[in-house]
């Protein structure tokens, strides 16, 4: 008689132990942020009259529903946008908090365009280019934002000016 009450006591006690142990898992998990990758790549839709155009980029910010922007440094990355249109070029990839955002805006430092054998520093007419393009990140997944410059509308030839506008593409 004394053994069963020893056994019921224990039971007990295992019960109350897996009660408390499931409660602080479920909790702990409730609680921890889930994170999803932001995958970010350029392009430009070919110019027949240029062989490249390298833009420095140096920092890609991103803008919660809540105002904060996020920012993440690209190393002042200098890669060809203008690679005859049938290759992005990644800048980097980043953890980021799964949700929804509302505003990114991808900083560059300088552009040199190499058109006719002749390689020539072009003046940034702004340093980034923004979009209000919304973007989502999903838990445990990549996102794929691409830009895409339009270096014929965005290179001005005969004044030296690159003024930068992509077109936004996400996919996951």
């Amino acid at each position: 008689m004394k053994g069963k009450k020893i056994i019921g006591g224990i039971t007990v006690a295992v019960i109350i132990l897996a009660g408390i142990g499931i409660t602080y898992y479920t909790s702990a998990l409730g609680n921890k942020v889930q994170k999803g990758d932001l995958n970010v790549t350029v392009a430009d839709s070919s110019n027949a009259n240029i062989s490249g155009i390298y833009i420095t980029f140096t920092k890609v910010a991103i803008k919660d529903n809540q105002s904060s922007w996020e920012t993440h440094s690209l190393n002042n990355q200098t890669v060809n946008i203008d690679v005859n249109a049938t290759h992005s070029q990644d800048l980097g990839a980043f953890t980021m908090k799964a949700g929804d955002y509302n505003a990114v805006k991808l900083y560059m430092g300088a552009v040199t365009v190499s058109a006719n054998g002749k390689n020539t520093t072009y003046n940034l007419d702004s340093r980034f280019v923004q979009t209000s393009h919304t973007l989502r990140i999903l838990a445990h997944q990549s996102t794929i934002m691409l830009f895409e410059f339009n270096s014929s509308s965005d290179l001005n030839m005969s004044a030296h000016t690159f003024t930068p506008n992509a077109s936004i593409y996400t996919s996951f």
